[in-house]
């Protein structure tokens, strides 16, 4: 077609289309394989790496969780275990549980001859023999004859003991809580109530040990979350 201008774009589209044709057959060729030691992306060699590292760090993260325990000491508060006994016909309970650091306390009561006016922890004397106070329990409620009442500490807080106990364990709350807990693991600390009729105590009550290394609910589950997630992953290798 010699020069003439049609022909000639013709000739170059026809050109260019090969071109394309060619470069369209080559990239439509498989993928040589991967050389030896790198994972083809989205292979199983990189599936079987992410699997692993999942469940290392499942591993890593159920090992990091802090496997805190409870321990539950149970106290009976009556008239007969005041220092010294009274006549009163009250009764009371209480639970104290220990989860670290952290105090919490839980006390039922009934029957008062009088209001009551305070509540105490005491530590650390053998049964029959008073002690002096170790923690006011300030939540209590005034002026009834019955009722019940909670509150949490933080051991290692100064301020929640009272100042001659805290004194007489060498100024420091580690101190303090070091010598708390050997009177409550000893059964030498006890809990009273105080009311207008019996200004030294109505009732009180020795604690006992009545559970220990009780796993907390949220540890557990946390736990055995994660457990389930490293079972889940292991069987879909």
């Amino acid at each position: 077609c010699g020069t003439y201008p049609r022909c000639r774009r013709w000739q170059i589209s026809r050109k260019h289309s090969r071109r394309f044709q060619a470069l369209r057959s080559k990239w439509s060729e498989p993928l040589p394989p991967p050389e030896s030691g790198i994972p083809e992306f989205g292979g199983p060699n990189v599936q079987n790496v992410f699997q692993r590292s999942g469940f290392a760090l499942l591993f890593a993260a159920l090992l990091s969780i802090p496997c805190y325990a409870s321990t539950i000491y149970t106290l009976t508060l009556n008239g007969s275990q005041e220092v010294p006994p009274t006549t009163s016909t009250a009764t009371g309970t209480a639970d104290i549980t220990l989860s670290g650091n952290l105090l919490d306390v839980m006390v039922t009561f009934s029957g008062l001859a009088a209001p009551t006016t305070a509540s105490h922890i005491h530590c650390c004397a053998p049964m029959g023999t008073g002690a002096g106070i170790a923690v006011p329990l300030t939540s209590l409620p005034l002026g009834v004859t019955s009722g019940s009442f909670t509150q949490s500490f933080d051991l290692l807080t100064s301020s929640i003991y009272s100042a001659a106990f805290l004194s007489a364990n060498g100024g420091t709350a580690a101190g303090a809580e070091a010598a708390l807990l050997a009177g409550l693991n000893s059964s030498m600390a006890y809990i009273n109530i105080h009311t207008t009729a019996h200004p030294g105590g109505e009732i009180s009550g020795y604690d006992s040990l009545s559970a220990s290394a009780v796993p907390e609910p949220s540890t557990f589950l946390l736990g055995a979350s994660m457990l389930a997630g490293i079972i889940a992953l292991k069987k879909s290798r």
